[in-house]
């Protein structure tokens, strides 16, 4: 973990990352005892390191990182270390460039300018409560690229810490050598400063998850290299800025959830007016390189423009929770790039672009919006991807049927609607499935899209769409009868006669209380007949004959009161007949 200049010995590197170090930071440590010496004092918080001067004097200098005067690189990542840092001798490490003392648990004040050529520092993950202004005279304001802070909980206001940092003004309040900064899940908290728009190298910057309220500067017109805007979960308010200036750069924008209270320095709720308000700038539409999107948990208005297909590049574009309205434009889906839209809780009209089948989404959620309409059948083309409809004013009843099944799309929240996704429909789907529609003789207009099942061949439906018979003898049917005939609760007949259905039947074909008339006649069914098959108390007719059943008769078959006709013949059975039959 040390390295040393091959020249002079000196030491230039310090990597003990992940190495179970514990205790205070090392700025000083002890190195050398003189236990006779009066003044030596073991148990002292910074013990000394005593030389002699050649005179009878004993002269000591304190020992440790701050006397390394060659380092270069400091990394001391992911350790146990504890309490606070002494700062100022650490400026004395003239070329020590990086600092990375990341994922402890270190406590007290930031000062990401802890040495004069700093380039890059790493404060992040620890218990950090307060940050030190970045002072114009240190060396680092003007090499520092790199800060991270973020995920401590330092509590600043960053109004009042502006006006302190440049005395004469504040355009400076940021180093502006600064090209990557990150301070997010902290207690920031006051109004970002106009000097935030003065930082030409600028390409990542995030305060996510922090208390910042008011508006941000109007015009983001002097960040040419921004690449990546992240304030999201704060308390903004006003309109959206003007980011002309940022154009042809900016690849990640998120402004998100901003409609929340925050917490004030004493932990107080300050109850302000926040979410950003207005409609989306137009020339926002525009940027052809902005990959994601993501302004959900707003009060932005207007409509989503046919020109956001020229954001040729975009991956995600995440719009929920606003006040949006008017259509979805069909261009959408020509994005082909597009990923995750979520347009959910708006106040979006109309139909759905049947265009949206044509992307390549993951995700689409168009949830608690006002579309009407249909359900278009063709976003079952979106495979492997979530479809989120739910609360909407769909006039049909009905959601396309593979959609509903679940078999091309990986989720689709109105696959167990009552209505849109009826059981029966999924039913008859599974039951085909198991006797291998495929192969039968005439399987007309079953699993079709957009047809009712009411008129698949076979399906007799009463006047609620509710399955009364099921009539397919004779068919070709094969394979094996569906545990999912349990859910044609209103089947009154069940007609599968002089087909080739193997196995045995279903237990649960006992829950068919409305069932008169069960032919399963002429197959190649097994095993035994059900025991409770007598709960079928209006069971009229029951054609079992010409299969391999085996076993004895239920004894309670024997006295149905609703039974006429009867044909068990043809089969493997056993025991006696009741004496009482007759």
């Amino acid at each position: 973990g040390i390295s040393c200049d091959n020249e002079y010995g000196g030491v230039t590197g310090i990597d003990l990352r992940d190495n179970n170090l514990a205790g205070h930071f090392p700025v000083y440590t002890r190195t050398h005892s003189l236990e006779g010496d009066p003044e030596y004092d073991p148990d002292a918080a910074n013990p000394l390191y005593y030389v002699y001067d050649g005179e009878n004097n004993w002269q000591y200098t304190k020992y440790g990182l701050a006397n390394l005067y060659d380092l270069k690189t400091l990394n001391l990542a992911d350790n146990k270390l504890t309490g606070t840092i002494e700062y100022l001798p650490l400026y004395n490490l003239a070329s020590l460039t990086r600092f990375d003392i990341s994922g402890n648990q270190l406590s007290g004040e930031v000062d990401a300018l802890v040495t004069p050529s700093l380039t890059h520092a790493y404060f992040n993950n620890n218990r950090f409560t307060s940050m030190h202004r970045f002072e114009k005279y240190k060396g680092s304001f003007q090499t520092l690229r790199y800060c991270d802070i973020s995920n401590n909980a330092i509590q600043t206001d960053v109004t009042d810490k502006s006006n302190n940092v440049i005395h004469s003004h504040v355009t400076d309040f940021f180093p502006l050598s600064i090209e990557q900064f990150f301070a997010s899940n902290n207690q920031f908290y006051g109004i970002l400063p106009e000097s935030f728009n003065n930082l030409p190298k600028l390409r990542q910057f995030n305060m996510s998850s922090n208390a910042l309220y008011g508006s941000l500067p109007k015009w983001f017109n002097n960040l040419p290299q921004l690449r990546q805007f992240d304030m999201s979960s704060n308390s903004l308010s006003g309109e959206l800025p003007d980011f002309a200036g940022s154009i042809s750069s900016l690849q990640e924008l998120d402004m998100s959830n901003q409609k929340n209270g925050f917490s004030g320095p004493s932990g107080s709720i300050l109850t302000l007016t926040s979410g950003l308000t207005g409609s989306i700038p137009d020339n926002l539409w525009g940027f052809q390189y902005l990959r994601i999107m993501n302004l959900a948990g707003n009060k932005l208005a207007g409509t989503i423009p046919p020109a956001i297909v020229t954001m040729a590049s975009l991956n995600i574009l995440n719009l929920t929770d606003n006040e949006l309205e008017g259509i979805i434009p069909p261009s959408i889906g020509n994005m082909v790039l597009l990923k995750v839209l979520d347009l959910s809780d708006n106040l979006l009209r109309s139909t759905i672009p049947f265009e949206l089948g044509n992307g390549k989404l993951k995700l689409l959620d168009l949830s608690n919006n006002k579309l009407s309409g249909t359900i278009p059948s063709q976003l079952v083309q979106l495979q492997g991807a979530s479809i989120l409809l739910k609360d909407n004013r769909f006039d049909s009843e009905t959601a396309p049927l593979s959609l509903c099944l679940e078999r091309e799309v990986k989720e689709f929240d109105l696959a167990f609607h009552p209505i849109f996704c009826q059981i029966e429909r999924n039913a008859l789907v599974e039951f085909y499935d198991s006797a291998k529609g495929a192969k039968w003789t005439d399987r007309t207009k079953w699993l079709d899209e957009d047809t009712s099942y009411c008129v698949w061949k076979g399906v007799t439906c009463n006047v609620d769409g509710r399955v009364t018979k099921l009539h397919l003898a004779n068919n070709g049917l094969s394979g094996r009868l569906s545990e999912r005939i349990r859910n044609f609760n209103f089947i009154e007949e069940l007609d599968l006669s002089d087909n080739d259905i193997e196995g045995s039947i279903p237990a649960e074909i006992d829950s068919l209380s409305y069932l008169t008339y069960l032919r399963l006649s002429s197959n190649a069914f097994t095993g035994s007949i059900p025991e409770d098959i007598d709960l079928l108390s209006k069971l009229t007719y029951l054609g079992l004959n010409d299969n391999a059943f085996n076993g004895s008769i239920p004894e309670d078959i024997w006295t149905s009161q609703s039974l006429k006709i009867m044909n068990l013949a043809g089969n493997k059975l056993s025991g006696t007949i009741p004496p009482t039959i007759g």
